[in-house]
C-alpha cells in the first residue's frame, strides 16, 4: 500500500495566521491607545491664531500652532 504525502503546509499556514493575528492586535492596541490620550491643553485667541497652553504639575509649557477649518 501507497503510504500518504506527509504535507507541511498547514505550519505554514498557521504561521502566517498567528503572524496577522499579532499585527492586527498591535493595530488595535495602537488605536486604543490613541483614543485613551486626552486633550490637557486649553485653547486661547491670540493674534488671530488659536494658541494652545498645556498645563503640566503646575508648570506652563506653551505651544501655538494653526488650525486650518
Amino acid at each position: 500500500m501507497a503510504q500518504p504525502k506527509q504535507v507541511e503546509e498547514p505550519e505554514e499556514v498557521s504561521e502566517e495566521l498567528e503572524e496577522e493575528l499579532e499585527e492586527e492586535m498591535e493595530e488595535e492596541m495602537e488605536e486604543e491607545m490613541e483614543m485613551e490620550v486626552e486633550d490637557l491643553t486649553e485653547p486661547r485667541i491670540k493674534s488671530g491664531k488659536e494658541k494652545r497652553t498645556l498645563r503640566v504639575s503646575g508648570n506652563l509649557e506653551s505651544t501655538s500652532f494653526n488650525i486650518d477649518n
